[in-house]
């Protein structure tokens, strides 16, 4: 996916997700006050509520599945590894519980039970990788200096790092999924309580000492950094020519239109 076409996407799926967010507590409270509820008011408030536990978790994955969808595609176009596809994946679950629960109604935490909304330090991570893929060019790791390749390294192991840490939010956003808990049944949320508390232990070791939330806080401004140093020496100097928008040495010699979802096992 073209730079422009990623942000393109971004934005509208970024805009309606804020829209829904906004929205979302007028739409389940809307039952409340319609004028046919007068005599039926527990009729419309079992409405509201409904909508309110299952409409939110939707939208928020649906709009989320065509946000990666975007990553997807551009990490694809990028050539880079399906490693950052896959943390974009792992961020937006880990978000998930702090979206769900944002700008919420009375009757909302029944969808949510015990589920922690804190502090959405994955979704930062997350727009901080979205907003460098908006702006790299490509082949940008192809140009790179030791010192780049050193940053992009570091940021990758920094986002790795980062994400076992708070890997205890990403099994909550998954048992967020609409229709997982039926899915899987009591023993599959037993099980997956369990390897989060693996996980919680894993992360308690490479802590090595140091607060939990200083720690982060280090994770996300060094993986920060590394992106905009990546960014500043990428250089402007590009050995492939652009035209209409597609590397030149990637065009088909037969003839035939390449897809713009990405240059790998096309055909």
């Amino acid at each position: 996916m073209e730079d422009q076409q990623f942000r393109k996407s971004v934005l509208v799926w970024t805009s309606l997700l804020v829209l829904v967010l906004l929205l979302h507590p007028y739409i389940a409270a809307a039952p409340d006050h319609a004028s046919i509820c007068g005599s039926f008011v527990r009729t419309c408030r079992s409405a509201g509520e409904v909508i309110a536990m299952f409409g939110r978790p939707v939208a928020v994955f649906l709009i989320g599945s065509f946000l990666l969808r975007a990553v997807f595609f551009r990490v694809r176009w990028l050539e880079i590894s399906m490693g950052w596809a896959i943390l974009a994946l792992l961020w937006l679950l880990g978000s998930a519980p702090f979206l769900i629960g944002t700008f919420i109604v009375p009757g909302a935490n029944i969808a949510l039970g015990n589920a922690p909304v804190a502090v959405p330090t994955l979704l930062l991570f997350f727009v901080a990788l979205i907003g460098f893929l908006a702006f790299v060019e490509f082949p940008f790791a192809r140009h790179l200096d030791a010192m780049g390749h050193v940053a992009w390294v570091t940021a990758f192991v920094v986002a790795c790092h980062a994400t076992l840490l708070l890997a205890g939010s990403i099994f909550t956003g998954l048992t967020l999924i609409p229709y997982m808990a039926g899915l899987i049944g009591v023993s599959g949320l037993a099980g997956l309580s369990q390897i989060k508390l693996y996980f919680v232990y894993l992360a308690q070791a490479l802590l090595f000492g140091l607060p939990f939330k200083l720690f982060i806080l280090i994770d996300l401004a060094v993986f920060t950094a590394a992106l905009i140093f990546v960014l500043a020496r990428q250089g402007g100097e590009s050995k492939s020519v652009q035209v209409s928008g597609v590397p030149s040495r990637w065009d088909n010699p037969d003839g035939q239109a390449r897809s713009s979802f990405g240059r790998l096992g096309e055909g």
